[in-house]
């Protein structure tokens, strides 16, 4: 029976040193003042997730399924599951939610310090490398936002540490029942995790054929060496692997099948890998291939060298841009899931296949953005004194270059050593075991993703490892350097470090009135900071539904609808969330109203126009578009009364309030000559109301005020609409009115009668 080679430093202890043990405490410390002061900003990916979360909070896993086939399930979940917190504690949502990812990420550094315990880093090197990755901007920023990289932290350690595990177990080789069935409960547990991580990154799928791959290596040499017997073991490890996680993947995507037609897991795979494939086999130029290069380290820097089109060509929204057509002609073609899935594979595999060479250099340059994932996105809101360094360009530029040397040379350090010591048997140390399950679970995670996109937050799953590796690095360079006597050995020991946790909890206890105090109002000024550029981000296009008040364009219903992934037009989702912050704002309320109304939804469009009435009657548009509403609705009455105050009222009021509303105003900044545009809407929208009022008197038989109205606007002059002012004039004059007259009057005016913004 062959033995494992056991490091022969000395081992180290499993309780944490008192360095890393104090770095731990200052972590959380620091996370608990964020976890009460920040609040994250609702954008792109935050938003679809809200809604999925809220879908399952509100009607169900079913229903989930059924509006599929949707992203990965585990971050929706665990949105429908705060949100559940929320409603029973009586707090928002985002609180819980921020809970989980502040917990996955301590649970992520807590394994990371085991990983470096098998590695017998110096105890200053990891206590610096958990400093490093707790007060890391992106990644705190991912555990703040609705990202759903933070649920898949704790599983990708976890998956590298049972692997190292199973392999020590099964280099015991032992054989027995007893044996055999350990090596299935290591084998279910590493597909429990991969699954665990299947749900938040679907792309682990082809990750974990790849890293089996060493235990299929081991099985054959195993069988050629010593026989059947001696390699079963390893058998029954990747069989049980494969059996439990093919098993839930086929389960789910079954599911998916019976629920909404589609066989898939997710909605993102094949599409992404043909758009992103379309996208890189295009004609390549020197300018083109540098600017990838540099668009990998940085998109900013990448438009100041290059310029936007060759910058932009590498960026998510072309691959979005080929998506979409896509997508558009399977629409005409009514093609099924399936035979969609088979086109997006078949079609990007030929396009690799036409240019082999160029689809490889491409990959593996865009595969090189995984170092420079220390990219704060700026869609968490933080107080001011914080947004200074965590946001500062110069900051975060300067950050990300350090963080990508390391990581890069951490990488490339581990994979020289590994290729260097191959046969020496270090492989079988824990030192080794541990370098090549990290170096390789980075390697085809980068991997797998090339053949789709990379955005830098994509590598958060993976920094942990990266640390991993980096400290070994560093360990060895501490290893060479000769320090003072006195520096080398100080240590802080668990007790010193005991003790000045409880001193620092006095200190805090001391002050916890000015302090809670302080968080109190930051609190309060990032809640409305974070519902500010939450509004700002999700702005629609305005200077569109400027063109519609100058009259240059009609409004289209499907531009009105509620927030897609990739439009700009998202203007009835922007105006329900500025009434979630807002509820007070009565033109959040008519502007929605206005959105709902061209969608054909006219009973919601009247209930915010109601709303908006009731908060500012005296406005001339509310009144106006409510009676245009009940108008279209057929009810005369109400319309009637709502057209009689609204030419009662002074036009210059109305133009005053619509310059000094925050949303109103958001429109006439891209208006040319606003006030003359306004004032004239306002004359014509007046006219309007005059000849709906006559047709209200004549539809409700006040003949005499409708003959009145009439003659009165005829003396002052017919204005704009001539025609119908003669011919409603003739009707009026009429004691009886036919069937065919009053499908006349009623149309005379209908192509009028429409709701406008102002």
């Amino acid at each position: 029976m062959t033995e494992i080679v056991t490091n022969k430093r000395p081992s180290i202890p499993s309780k944490l040193y008192g360095e890393t043990l104090f770095i731990f405490f200052l972590v959380v410390l620091c996370w608990l003042y964020l976890f009460f002061v920040t609040q994250p900003i609702l954008v792109f990916d935050g938003i679809g997730y809200q809604q999925l979360g809220q879908l399952i909070f509100e009607k169900g896993f079913g229903a989930y399924l059924h509006s599929g086939p949707n992203r990965e399930p585990l971050f929706p979940l665990l949105v429908a599951l705060s949100m559940w917190m929320g409603k029973h504690w009586h707090i928002a949502y985002q609180y819980p939610l921020r809970l989980m990812g502040l917990t996955s990420l301590l649970v992520t550094m807590l394994m990371v310090q085991r990983l470096m315990m098998l590695l017998n880093i110096n105890r200053v090197v990891s206590a610096l490398v958990i400093l490093c990755l707790g007060f890391s901007p992106a990644i705190l920023n991912s555990t703040l936002w609705l990202w759903s990289e933070f649920a898949a932290y704790p599983f990708v350690v976890l998956i590298v540490w049972w692997a190292i595990k199973s392999w020590k177990l099964l280099e015991g080789q032992g054989n027995s029942t007893k044996f055999l069935g350990q090596v299935f409960w290591h084998g279910f547990m590493v597909a429990l995790f991969f699954i665990g991580l299947m749900c938040v990154k679907a792309v682990v799928q082809v990750v974990i054929l790849l890293y089996l791959a060493p235990y299929m290596v081991r099985f054959v040499s195993q069988v050629k060496k010593y026989g059947w017997t001696k390699a079963r073991p390893w058998l029954v490890f990747m069989i049980s692997v494969l059996l439990v996680f093919e098993g839930f993947v086929q389960g789910y995507e079954w599911l998916n099948f019976k629920a909404n037609g589609h066989y898939q897991f997710t909605n993102r795979g094949e599409g992404a890998f043909y758009s992103n494939t379309a996208r890189r086999m295009e004609p390549l130029t020197f300018k083109r291939l540098g600017a990838e290069l540099i668009f990998t380290v940085d998109e900013d820097l990448c438009v100041r060298v290059f310029g936007y089109p060759d910058c932009a060509f590498w960026s998510a929204r072309h691959s979005d841009d080929i998506s979409d057509a896509k997508a558009k002609e399977f629409e005409n073609l009514h093609l099924t899931g399936r035979q969609m899935t088979r086109y997006y594979i078949h079609q990007g595999l030929g396009l690799m296949m036409a240019n082999p060479l160029q689809a490889l250099l491409t990959m593996l340059i865009e595969a090189h953005e995984f170092f420079f994932w220390e990219t704060p996105a700026n869609f968490v809101a933080y107080p001011d004194w914080m947004d200074q360094f965590i946001y500062n360009a110069r900051f975060n530029f300067v950050l990300k270059l350090i963080t990508a040397f390391f990581c890069w040379a951490g990488f490339v350090a581990a994979a020289w050593i590994l290729l260097r010591r191959r046969n020496s048997g270090w492989l079988t140390r824990d030192e080794g075991i541990v370098l090549w399950f990290a170096f390789s679970f980075i390697f085809w995670y980068a991997a797998a993703y090339s053949l789709f996109f990379i955005l830098d937050r994509y590598a958060f799953p993976v920094v942990s490892l990266m640390f991993v590796l980096v400290s070994f690095v560093l360990n060895r360079l501490w290893q060479k350097i000769k320090l003072p006597n006195s520096f080398s050995k100080f240590r802080l020991g668990i007790g010193i470090s005991a003790r000045m946790i409880v001193a620092f909890l006095f200190l805090l206890l001391f002050m916890i009135g000015p302090l809670s105090a302080h968080i109190k109002y930051q609190r309060q000024l990032v809640e409305a900071k974070s519902k500010f550029m939450t509004i700002e981000y999700n702005r629609p296009y305005f200077p569109y539904f400027a063109s519609i008040v100058a009259g240059r364009s009609v409004p289209e219903g499907d531009l009105m609808e509620g927030y897609h992934f990739g439009t700009s037009y998202n203007f009835n989702y922007y105006f329900s969330m500025a009434i979630d912050f807002f509820p007070g704002d009565d033109a959040a309320q008519s502007l929605l109203g206005y959105g709902l109304y061209y969608q054909g939804n006219l009973e919601n469009a009247k209930d915010h126009y109601e709303k908006a009435l009731k908060i500012n009657p005296d406005f001339w548009w509310h009144n106006y578009n409510l009676a245009v509403i009940y108008f279209n609705k057929g009810d005369f009455n109400n319309s009637g009364l709502l057209l009689t105050k609204a030419l009662s009222l002074d036009h210059q009021g109305s133009l005053k309030y619509i310059q000094n509303s925050f949303f109103y105003r958001r429109i006439w900044q891209f208006i040319q000559d606003p006030g003359v545009v306004l004032a004239n809407n306002l004359n014509q929208a007046t006219e309007n109301a005059l000849l709906m009022l006559t047709v209200c008197y004549l539809r409700m038989n006040e003949r005499s005020q409708a003959r009145q109205l009439v003659q009165q606007v005829i003396a002052t002059g017919f204005g704009l609409h001539k025609d119908r002012w003669r011919e409603l004039a003739k009707i009026a004059k009429k004691d009886k009115m036919q069937a065919q007259e009053l499908q006349i009057e009623t149309q005379s005016v209908d192509t009028l009668a429409r709701v406008r913004i102002f």
